[in-house]
C-alpha cells in the first residue's frame, strides 16, 4: 500500500530509524497503551524490535501498515494497520500519540485508510475496541461502523478481563454482506 495523503496527514510505510518516534510519541505512553493488547515499551530497544518485525512484514504482499505523520510538524504520531482477520475480514487496529487525541486526527487517518482498503476491493472491515474505550468507539461510528451484537469477546490484560466490542464497516460499493452466525466458533 502506497502513501496516503489527507489534509493534515501523510500515512506512509515505516522506515528504519522510526523507532525513536514510535517509542517517544506513543509506544511508551501508558495512556495510549491502556486500551491496547500490548504493554508500554520499556525502552527504545522494544520499539526497534517491533519496527524490525514490521519492516520484514512489508515483504509480504498482504501487509497493510502505515505510520501516521502530522504534515504540519513532519512528526510520526501513530500507526494504523490490518492486525489480522476476523470473520474472514481484515481487522483494523490503530494507535495515536496522546497529545493528538480529540483533534479528529484518528478519524481522518482511519477514514483515509478505510477508503484505500475499499478501493482495493475489500468488502467488509472489522474493528474491535474495548467496551470502555469511548473515544475509539466514537471514531468507529464516524467510520460507519455498525456494532455486532453476536460477538462478545474478552481480552486479558494486567490480570483483568475486558469486554471487547466488534464493529463491521461495509464497503458502500457492494451489496451488504450477511452478518456472521454468532454461534460459530471463533
Amino acid at each position: 500500500m502506497g502513501p496516503i495523503e489527507t489534509k493534515r496527514l501523510l500515512l506512509r510505510e515505516f522506515h528504519e530509524g522510526d523507532e525513536n518516534d514510535i517509542f517517544n510519541n506513543w509506544a511508551s505512553d501508558k495512556r495510549v497503551t491502556e486500551f491496547l493488547t500490548w504493554a508500554p515499551h520499556a525502552s527504545v530497544f522494544d520499539s526497534k524490535v517491533i519496527l524490525s518485525k514490521w519492516l520484514d512484514e512489508y515483504k509480504k504482499e498482504d501487509t497493510y501498515r502505515l505510520g501516521i505523520v502530522l504534515k504540519e510538524e513532519n512528526k510520526l504520531i501513530g500507526a494504523i494497520d490490518i492486525v489480522g482477520q476476523r470473520y474472514d475480514c481484515p481487522e483494523i487496529g490503530y494507535c495515536l500519540a496522546y497529545d493528538y487525541w480529540g483533534k479528529g486526527i484518528m478519524t481522518e487517518a482511519a477514514t483515509a485508510f478505510r477508503d484505500a482498503l475499499f478501493a482495493l476491493g475489500f468488502r467488509r472491515l472489522v474493528i474491535r475496541a474495548r467496551a470502555s474505550n469511548v473515544r475509539s468507539t466514537k471514531v468507529i461510528f464516524k467510520l460507519g461502523g455498525k456494532f455486532y451484537e453476536g460477538d462478545y469477546d474478552y481480552v486479558e490484560k494486567d490480570d483483568r478481563s475486558y469486554l471487547i466490542n466488534t464493529f463491521f464497516i461495509d464497503n458502500p460499493n457492494y451489496p451488504p454482506l450477511p452478518l456472521p452466525n454468532p454461534y460459530r466458533c471463533h
